[in-house]
């Protein structure tokens, strides 16, 4: 049957990855409209993993299994609206890399790999040769809980706006339909050069680690963000 949701996806397990960064070190890889979100005078880069299991564009299926990684940055919008704005996507050239092409994320075809080691989940992200990723996490999370608004947990992870910079167009924004995330803390260990590969500063502590079981999401077609 036709539906006129533009395109859904069902998820596997994410991975949450959360780097506390000076503000002034990601703030120039944002555009001028978008103002960098502080937690406490902190801002934070996150890389997300995720297993999208099936792809769905206007009802009928367009993919199977595909690993991305989303590298982002909690921001606020040009009328002050909650989001994240992404600085990359790694993920195999494929129909969900040329999806979301259309919709201006920042793609860079790598790649991304899962696999169960000693019974955790390890996520691994190769560029040209150059490994910059190895995320892993405990694969049994039914412990994993809706994070409250106010935590530091649900500030990062629970980011339903995506900015993206169409210039001379103006900045856009597209709703992916997961607005909280069911999150198991503490569940895993990060490993990277993403961030030295995008020209940002090393990170000098470890990374908060969240692991997510996933969900059904929707993302809805980019929109003038005054429009939002």
């Amino acid at each position: 049957m036709f539906s006129l949701t533009p395109l859904s996806a069902t998820l596997g397990p994410v991975s949450f990855c959360h780097w506390p960064v000076d503000r002034a070190s990601v703030a120039g890889s944002v555009p001028e409209w978008a103002a960098v979100e502080t937690a406490d005078d902190t801002a934070w880069v996150t890389a997300v993993g995720y297993t999208v299991e099936s792809v769905r564009a206007f009802g009928r299926s367009v993919g199977g299994p595909t690993e991305v990684v989303t590298v982002q940055v909690p921001v606020r919008g040009p009328t002050d609206q909650r989001g994240a704005y992404p600085l990359a996507v790694f993920c195999q050239r494929g129909s969900l890399s040329n999806a979301l092409s259309l919709f201006s994320f920042p793609i860079e075809p790598s790649a991304v790999d899962r696999s169960t080691v000693d019974g955790r989940l390890r996520r691994t992200v190769t560029v040209g040769g150059r490994h910059l990723l190895t995320a892993e996490h405990d694969t049994d999370l039914d412990a994993a809980a809706t994070a409250p608004p106010d935590s530091l947990s649900g500030f990062l992870a629970d980011r339903e706006r995506y900015f993206l910079d169409s210039s001379p167009g103006g900045p856009l924004v597209c709703s992916v339909g997961q607005p909280t995330w069911k999150l198991r803390a503490g569940a895993g260990t990060c490993r990277q050069q993403l961030l030295s590969w995008l020209g940002l500063p090393t990170p000098e502590t470890d990374p908060l680690v969240h692991a997510s079981p996933g969900g059904s999401i929707t993302l809805a077609p980019p929109v003038p963000a005054q429009f939002d």
